[in-house]
């Protein structure tokens, strides 16, 4: 049996299909089975002519903002939530982030960089795991940066990991790429990861259990046809 090595957050720098198509190949290359691909809007784009390539393309779509209010209204804007396979949130701020952990229909949330310690304190890393979401830690930022800044950022993500892993928080491990030059094999992926605290078995589960598990929990919510949080289902009364 093939393993499943996922890729939950590829978030390419156009939507023409030649170079989408160029990172769906090489994603495929490097031995992912299945990946996310993030964009504003899926209105213009067709993931049906990618099909064939031999790996399952799942659409993610992202939101994110300074404030609960902003967050809401994008995702009752956007979120057509019964055709998305996964929705995510980029937290700017601790409110932001607690009532990302507290909605039903969310599975991700990732946060600034250098701002973790800022916004994911041990109450939310613990709602987080408790609602069975998981915290997205992105490795294209690592490969973007040299020296100084790079051992900053890697100190700033090894507090990070620490408390994740504390509270047990279900941790994804994507590559947050933006073209092929920042993709890296699975296994690369979650070697990389040990560079910011997170032991090579986390990181494997990060790159194929725990998305896989994600994925399934969002197709299951498809089910329920979109109804948005806040909306009572109560049965007609015979009249």
């Amino acid at each position: 049996m093939v393993k499943t090595f996922i890729d939950l957050g590829i978030y390419p720098e156009g939507i023409e299909k030649e170079e989408v198509e160029k990172i769906v190949i090489h994603a495929r290359k490097l031995g992912y089975t299945k990946i996310c691909l993030v964009l504003k809007s899926f209105k213009d784009f067709n993931f049906k002519i990618f099909e064939g390539l031999g790996i399952e393309i799942i659409p993610r779509l992202e939101v994110e903002g300074s404030t609960v209010n902003m967050v809401k209204k994008q995702v009752l804007k956007r979120g057509n939530l019964q055709r998305l396979a996964v929705f995510s949130v980029f937290a700017e701020n601790k409110r932001v982030a607690m009532w990302a952990a507290r909605n039903r229909w969310i599975n991700i949330i990732r946060v600034p960089s250098y701002s973790f310690n800022k916004i994911i304190n041990w109450s939310i890393a613990r709602l987080l795991a408790s609602n069975n979401k998981a915290f997205e830690l992105q490795t294209a930022p690592i490969l973007r940066v040299r020296g100084i800044v790079r051992s900053k950022l890697l100190k700033s993500f090894h507090v990070m990991v620490s408390r994740l892993l504390n509270a047990k928080t279900p941790i994804v491990v994507s590559s947050g790429a933006n073209n092929v030059y920042e993709m890296r094999r699975p296994q690369d992926t979650a070697a990389l990861a040990t560079l910011v605290g997170l032991p090579l078995e986390e990181g494997l589960k990060g790159v194929s259990i725990t998305p896989e598990n994600i994925v399934l929990k969002a197709f299951q919510r498809k089910t329920l046809a979109g109804i948005p949080e806040g909306v009572k289902i109560v049965q007609k009364e015979n009249v």
